[in-house]
């Protein structure tokens, strides 16, 4: 009896012979700041779309975690940045990777002991802290109504041109009287 494959793996593949030179990246996978892979598991190196390299998991004989030993290819001295995905066959997903390497001929990145590390974290993983400093009539400790109380802000947003260059299309009718500036 034949069992359907419910995950066919990408058909990323790479012909050595069509490139001058190689070089190699030993690396480990993070998916959500935990380490993963299994033999399934794929990564792979891009430039552009075209497929440079690709390699399953191999498991680390001292360390017990899957590592992912790849040759890379290009035809370029330098200059390529090449981009990562990796693919997870349990969950049968592709990840675009953060990281990106520039090519170079005999590169050596990473190792079994110490390897390189992608990363890919999802966008509801990510919590931000984030200051603003504004802009605008301030008096040492708060904003200001001046401009307002002078009729010097403009009823359609004033950040359409240099150095903001925003297209935005936002106006107001009237403004309200406790309002410093447009943010």
């Amino acid at each position: 009896m034949e069992v359907a494959d419910d995950c066919p793996p990408p058909n990323w593949s790479v012909n050595s012979s069509n490139f001058q030179y190689n070089g190699n990246v030993t690396a480990i996978v993070y998916l959500d700041n935990t380490i993963t892979g299994n033999p399934d598991d794929m990564l792979a190196a891009f430039y552009n779309d075209e497929c440079r390299g690709v390699i399953n998991g191999q498991l680390h004989p001292v360390y017990g975690y899957y590592y992912f030993p790849l040759t890379v290819y290009s035809n370029a001295s330098s200059g390529e940045i090449m981009n990562y995905k990796f693919f997870q066959e349990s969950s049968c997903e592709i990840f675009d990777l953060i990281e990106t390497i520039e090519f170079l001929p005999d590169m050596i990145v990473g190792s079994m002991v110490t390897p390189f590390e992608f990363h890919y974290t999802s966008i509801s993983d990510i919590n931000v802290s984030l200051f603003a400093f504004l802009e605008g009539p301030f008096n040492g400790s708060s904003m200001t109504t001046y401009l307002n109380l002078f009729g010097l802000i403009p009823l359609s947003q004033p950040y359409n041109s240099a150095p903001w260059n925003y297209t935005g299309t936002e106006n107001v009718e009237s403004i309200p009287t406790d309002v410093g500036d447009w943010v």
